[in-house]
């Protein structure tokens, strides 16, 4: 984002931004789209997982996918406006 602004971009208008792991809510402050991950919901499910194979539960019975977390800010417009 820096560099965008040093290079004299907009955000969401000259480029789009999308970032991931928003650890401090410092992406959401920004108001810039980002990818996150439910991490409570995946130290729950990694416990279960953990359980079932100390219960001899095949690990292709236990594997999950969990879903990451699209939080839609402004700065990605041009993918937006381009796909409508």
């Amino acid at each position: 984002m820096l560099k965008c602004q040093d290079l004299k971009l907009n955000i969401g208008q000259d480029i789009s931004v999308v970032g991931f792991n928003d650890q401090d809510s410092y992406l959401s402050s920004q108001n810039l789209t980002y990818i996150s991950h439910p991490l409570m919901e995946m130290g729950k499910r990694s416990v279960k997982m953990l359980e079932d194979l100390d219960q001899d539960i095949p690990i292709s019975k236990v594997s999950t996918l969990i879903e990451p977390i699209l939080n839609e800010g402004t700065s990605d417009k041009i993918k937006k406006s381009k796909l409508r």
